[in-house]
């Protein structure tokens, strides 16, 4: 004869009267404030090289360049208690050939940076980048002025 086994007894799960409460560790509250990142570009002595299918500065001739100096900027504020840094980034669309850096100056005369270091609320809480564009925009892309020069981005790490 087979003996039926009998499953293993549980005790009932009790809940206590009271959940242990715990505060989050770290809360993080940064303001982030675009300006518009609108930028025009001027022509300077740009030619169209067929050959090449590129625009080409002539020998003695002037480059274009880029508006500086106004709409081109990114603030943020740390309201934290930890200190927090903004990572930025551009990356240029397919039709533009242009390049884009991080300025700690809006007309572009200051230290080139790539983050912006915010302390805690309590101490150096704040700071901005700058976008300067430069390089000759493509052929492709002065036909056609509406579409978006690039991609900024920003990165939010602790």
């Amino acid at each position: 004869t087979v003996k039926p086994t009998m499953p293993p007894t549980r005790k009932p799960t009790t809940v206590p009267t009271s959940l242990p409460t715990k505060k989050p560790s770290v809360v993080y509250n940064i303001d982030v404030v675009w300006e518009s990142m609108q930028f025009t570009y001027t022509m300077g002595d740009e030619v169209w090289n067929a050959d090449k299918h590129t625009m080409e500065v002539p020998q003695g001739g002037k480059g274009g360049n880029w508006s500086r100096g106004k709409n081109n900027g990114i603030t943020f504020t740390n309201h934290s208690v930890v200190k927090v840094s903004a990572n930025l980034g551009f990356s240029a669309s397919n039709s533009s050939n242009v390049k884009g850096t991080f300025n700690r100056d809006a007309k572009g005369t200051g230290t080139t940076i790539r983050t912006v270091a915010l302390g805690p609320k309590s101490g150096a809480n704040s700071g901005s980048g700058y976008l300067i564009l430069a390089g000759t925009p493509s052929h492709k892309w002065l036909a056609n002025k509406s579409k978006p020069v690039g991609k900024v981005t920003v990165k939010i790490n602790n």
